[in-house]
């Protein structure tokens, strides 16, 4: 987002315009403190997302099935690692990580609390984040 921090490993900066400094990374972590009042249909919680409508998003959300997906879309349709957090509520801690050069069933991981998540999702998954992302999308 426009004017929000962006840490990098070293230090910080501020992003020059929506989506342009998440163009083309091969790796990152979302992370977010979540809190669900009720759980199940009709319910998500959307920390995070970025995306140009058109195909190319980055996502981390906490859906209506009860599961937390890790959402990183280069073009070619849903490629994502989905974990299942079952129903519960309250306050919880979670990140979603992003390494494209891990093997391909291995590049998104999700996390709830500091717990790594067993994870399911589609195999070719990109190895770098889209060079077309713009539009920002946050609840």
């Amino acid at each position: 987002m426009a004017g929000s921090r962006i840490l990098d490993g070293t230090g910080y900066f501020t992003e020059s315009g929506p989506g342009t400094d998440y163009q083309g990374l091969g790796g990152f972590t979302i992370c977010s403190w979540v809190y669900r009042a009720a759980a199940g249909t009709g319910n998500y919680s959307y920390p995070w997302a970025i995306s140009n409508g058109t195909g190319q998003l980055i996502g981390l959300y906490w859906w209506q099935d009860n599961s937390i997906y890790m959402d990183v879309r280069n073009g070619t349709g849903a490629k994502y690692r989905a974990a299942s957090a079952g129903s519960i509520t309250n306050w919880h801690h979670i990140a979603g990580v992003f390494d494209g050069s891990s093997a391909d069933a291995d590049r998104m991981k999700v996390y709830i609390d500091g717990v790594l998540q067993a994870t399911t999702g589609t195999t070719s998954n990109p190895t770098v984040t889209s060079s077309s992302l713009s539009g920002v999308y946050g609840m």
